[in-house]
């Protein structure tokens, strides 16, 4: 894995099924005021599958020159977290070192989707992504991976699934869970919630620089 030598770099944000750019602004502004550049990259959620969407990434990293960058991070909400694993697993040979942190991804599946998948209605509302949001994407890639899973059950997952578990009100905490991931924390807030969540960016911040969460080298990050 290649060593990380700049405290700051670009990072895309990627956001989440249903939502654009504009979900991630807080996060993103956080990030800014942390001494990172930032993108909040917008995408048709619904519109295509795992790999047609990583495509497309890929290209929007290349038109917007971020291959430049000394360091290149990646946070990826929801279906935005799939889309990168998929993107750094198939695209990743000549991008610049990073790390990326997954919010509240279903790596190893959905079972809130997997439910709304058995009514036309519901397979209508995913779209092309039905079906990534019920197989997950637990694909190990060259890089270090952080894992914040939520815990405050608040959701649409809800009303249309018992959830299993310690959960964000969409997404189980088990369902986050990667082998490969180099850190994880549960953090009490929902589903959507984590955008804006003050802790949520604060442990992204001492992630993307450090390779960790815990408060010790959060301390010294931000000191």
């Amino acid at each position: 894995m290649s060593r990380i030598n700049s405290q700051t770099g670009h990072v895309v944000l990627v956001h989440g099924l249903f939502h654009r750019g504009v979900a991630m602004s807080v996060l993103s502004r956080r990030l800014r005021n942390k001494g990172f550049t930032s993108s909040a990259y917008t995408y048709p959620s619904r519109r295509h599958g795992l790999s047609a969407q990583a495509h497309i990434l890929r290209e929007y990293i290349d038109t917007q020159k971020f291959s430049d960058a000394k360091a290149l991070h990646f946070v990826g909400h929801s279906l935005g977290g799939l889309v990168l694993m998929t993107m750094l697993e198939k695209y990743a040979r000549d991008l610049p070192p990073g790390r990326l942190v997954l919010l509240g991804s279903p790596v190893s599946g959905s079972a809130s989707a997997k439910a709304l998948s058995l009514k036309p209605m519901g397979r209508m509302l995913l779209g092309s992504a039905c079906q990534s949001l019920q197989s997950g994407c637990g694909v190990p890639i060259d890089r270090e991976i952080g894992v914040i899973a939520g815990t405050g059950s608040m959701g649409l997952g809800r009303l249309l699934n018992k959830l299993s578990g310690p959960n964000d009100g969409t997404v189980t905490v088990t369902e986050t869970r990667l082998d490969t991931a180099a850190d994880s924390v549960q953090l009490q807030v929902s589903h959507f919630g984590m955008l804006l969540s003050p802790l949520v960016a604060q442990k992204c911040v001492t992630f993307l620089r450090l390779g960790r969460f815990n408060t010790t080298a959060q301390s010294a990050a931000e000191s």
